[in-house]
């Protein structure tokens, strides 16, 4: 049975939240696999385009984030992480949300198409965090399923590296949903 929508962004987000809480001060600071970020860009990055996904729902031209100061976070990551994820749900959960089309950066995108890059950026980058880490956790199936569904009418942008980093890698024959979307995003599990 297909995932809803909003139940999918809701617990991608929750997933990449679980993360975020168990994150110290002094692991803020620890350096990713994306060149020049730390756990605390990483967290910035994602609180930002979640919080443009708001805006682009709401009717605002806006488009991915590219530069920003992850000093947005204050004090307390999970606090600022929290109120704009419960926004950018709401924002997406309004009637009609899902149909409209969006002025989204280069290319127009309906609310459901953009619904699924947010499920993607937030269960990506909740496995980032664990693999900054040294703990990589594994991506729930379900979710990994619907995001990999969702890229489907977007594969020519997978070779983007900011997406993919090096592109996408060939995944084992036996792998789960979510070894597949790793391996769809550039990523593998440590030997």
């Amino acid at each position: 049975m297909a995932l809803d929508p909003i139940d999918a962004l809701t617990r991608s987000s929750a997933f990449f939240g679980e993360h975020v809480a168990l994150l110290t001060d002094e692991d803020l600071e620890v350096p990713t696999s994306r060149d020049g970020w730390d756990v605390k860009a990483l967290v910035a990055h994602l609180v930002l385009n979640d919080a443009v996904a708001k805006d682009a729902l709401l009717g605002i031209r806006t488009g991915p984030i590219t530069e920003f100061d992850p000093k947005i976070l204050g004090t307390s990551p999970i606090t600022v992480w929290r109120g704009t994820a419960l926004a950018m749900i709401q924002a997406f959960a309004a009637e009609g949300a899902l149909d409209k089309l969006l002025d989204f950066g280069e290319n127009p995108l309906t609310g459901l198409q953009l619904l699924g890059f947010r499920a993607s950026e937030s269960l990506l980058s909740a496995w980032d965090l664990s693999a900054a880490m040294g703990q990589p956790s594994d991506l729930p199936d379900d979710l990994a399923e619907y995001v990999l569904d969702s890229w489907l009418p977007f594969l020519q942008t997978i070779e983007n590296p900011a997406y993919a980093g090096d592109g996408p890698l060939e995944p084992a024959a036996d792998a789960t949903s979510g070894q597949r979307l790793l391996a769809l995003m550039g990523r593998s599990q440590p030997e």
